[in-house]
């Protein structure tokens, strides 16, 4: 499965309950490539996955921090990116898996 790339990649995702964790929506701009602007999201400081999506908005990203001040930092650095139009952030208080 290696050679025929079905497994692209291994990794190991630990759980240690610690930090915080958020959920920003984002409306990219018309003029804007939306591949673009979830290549340069995924190089900010917390950011865990850019998923781009259908619906309402055009990205969701997720975000996890040591605290909800680094959470804060890595929304402020998403909203400076060039083609953020808007964005709607939630903090995830519990997630069950």
């Amino acid at each position: 499965m290696i050679e025929n790339q079905v497994i692209k990649r291994f990794t190991i995702d630990v759980d240690t309950g610690q930090g915080a964790n958020a959920m920003a929506l984002l409306s990219i701009g018309p003029n804007m490539p939306v591949p673009r602007v979830a290549k340069d999201l995924k190089a900010i400081k917390g950011v865990d996955v850019v998923h781009e999506i259908t619906g309402q908005y055009d990205i969701c990203v997720l975000i996890h921090a040591p605290n909800i001040g680094e959470i804060n930092r890595s929304v402020d650095d998403i909203r400076g990116i060039n083609g953020v139009a808007t964005t709607n952030t939630v903090i995830i208080l519990r997630s069950i898996r």
